[in-house]
């Protein structure tokens, strides 16, 4: 049913060749063994020459597993080459950029965005840029998310598969066509290929920031899909990754009475997370050093199903102290997730975390991207004087303006007023013509949701703040 390929490196330095493949268990039996071929880039000849081939052995330790919460059989198998195989290949070749591809044969003839998927093989690849050196570091960039990989017809699915880099490198993901041949020329595309059929309300589209697949398919049957994850250092391409995957709608009737349910998610209130409206993804700030509780919630509409919850993040890669763990309420149809992290005090790069609700026989993602918050100390606590400046009524109430007391005359002309969110960030700002001694009114040009704030007045080097809550 499809799967990927990456190149990891071990705590003592040797490198090897990983391959993940998904099985339908209606289809012909997996391989004990899988063939790969290796090409290297010749910038002599701007050309790819084939420098290599091997097999990857079955893991049989983590073989064979049934994927949880499909409708029917899925399997899981990993292959991982021999221990020293990929350095001698390294050794022999020198530093540069190497492809890698494992072809199985064939493609599923049911697939509907296809010309002729039956005659067409499965080709998965990755490219990952060598170099010797002792200081240089590099692992690919691959997909940290099992798949999802049924559904129901005209309902809207979302599902990340999550890309992931364990040194930081910058990432950019996007649809890809797939492939069913490969050589020292190049990569040969599947005939005929179409983005999977979708509503005209949901199409077939990959969030570029965020990694989520969002669709509303509209055809029942078998699609096939491909993304791919480019790795960039320093302003250069170092690598790709590759994951091909098959995608079957299913009608969306249950039962002669009972409609398919996909799991939905809603907000916590009181884990509110902030939208980036313009490239439709979610985001909540971390403080380094600071310990983090993040929640979700996610429910089923149909009262006989029991949720289920799963995280995928780079965070649990990285061997951090990040947890997630969902507790069940109601008849268990009802799920609220947990993240619990303490960031180092050092960590500084984004974190995307996907959450997974499974009803048993469907599943939806929920991705949320953690962002350094400013220090604590950016919001100026240690100005702070109650008598000289607050805010009334405190608590207030979403909407309202905001009433301040100002007890000094060294603020009066020619103020800024900053708000600040519990994260430290600046959320507004505003030129005030002119304040007075005593209770002033004023009219924020935005309206703030529940939650903590402080308020920071200044004037020329003068700062006073005032902490807040809107109810």
């Amino acid at each position: 049913m499809g799967g990927d390929i990456w190149v990891e490196k071990d705590a003592f330095g040797h490198y090897f060749l990983m391959h993940q493949n998904f099985r339908d268990t209606l289809g012909i039996p997996a391989y004990g063994a899988t063939a790969y071929v290796a090409y290297k880039w010749d910038n002599t000849t701007s050309a790819w020459v084939q420098v290599g081939t091997g097999t990857l052995p079955m893991d049989s330790a983590t073989s064979g597993g049934l994927m949880l919460g499909m409708p029917y059989g899925v399997e899981e198998y990993n292959y991982e080459s021999n221990a020293l195989e990929i350095d001698s290949l390294f050794a022999q070749n020198g530093n540069g950029l190497y492809r890698f591809a494992v072809t199985s044969c064939c493609r599923n003839a049911a697939i509907l965005n296809l010309t002729a998927p039956g005659g067409d093989q499965l080709v998965i690849s990755c490219e990952y840029e060598y170099d010797n050196s002792p200081t240089y570091v590099n692992e690919s960039a691959r997909f940290i998310a099992v798949p999802v990989i049924f559904g129901p017809v005209n309902q809207p699915w979302t599902y990340n598969p999550l890309p992931f880099d364990p040194d930081a490198d910058s990432l950019a993901w996007s649809p890809n066509t797939p492939y069913e041949g490969i050589s020292a020329a190049g990569y040969i595309n599947c005939a005929g290929y179409t983005t999977p059929s979708a509503a005209m309300a949901g199409p077939f589209t990959l969030n570029p920031v965020s990694g989520e697949l969002t669709w509303t398919p509209d055809v029942i049957g078998n699609h096939v899909a491909s993304f791919k994850i480019d790795e960039y250092r320093n302003g250069n391409l170092i690598g790709t990754s590759l994951r091909d995957m098959q995608y079957i709608v299913i009608d969306d009737s249950c039962s002669a009475n009972t409609q398919c349910v996909i799991p939905e998610f809603t907000e916590n209130n009181n884990s509110p997370y902030n939208t980036e409206s313009n490239l439709n993804y979610k985001y909540v700030y971390y403080q380094p050093g600071t310990p983090m509780h993040f929640m979700v919630n996610a429910y089923d509409n149909n009262p006989n199903d029991i949720l289920t919850m799963t995280a995928f993040s780079g965070l649990f890669q990285l061997n951090t102290n990040a947890a997630f763990h969902f507790n069940q309420s109601g008849n268990g149809n009802e799920v609220i997730g947990h993240l619990n992290w303490t960031p180092d005090p050092s960590e500084t790069r984004d974190h995307i975390v996907v959450v997974r609700a499974n009803d048993g026989m469907y599943s939806t993602d929920f991705t949320v991207i953690l962002k350094k918050g400013q220090a604590p100390q950016s919001i100026p606590d240690a100005v702070e004087n109650a008598n000289a400046f607050t805010v009334f009524p405190n608590p207030g109430a979403a909407g309202q303006s905001l009433n301040v007391r100002i007890e000094s005359n060294e603020i009066l002309n020619n103020s800024v007023i900053h708000i600040y969110d519990i994260a430290g960030k600046v959320i507004h700002t505003q030129d005030l013509d002119k304040v007075n001694i005593g209770e002033n009114v004023i009219e924020l040009n935005t309206n703030l949701s529940s939650g903590y704030y402080v308020a920071e007045m200044s004037s020329d080097n003068i700062r006073f703040t005032s902490k807040f809550v809107v109810k």
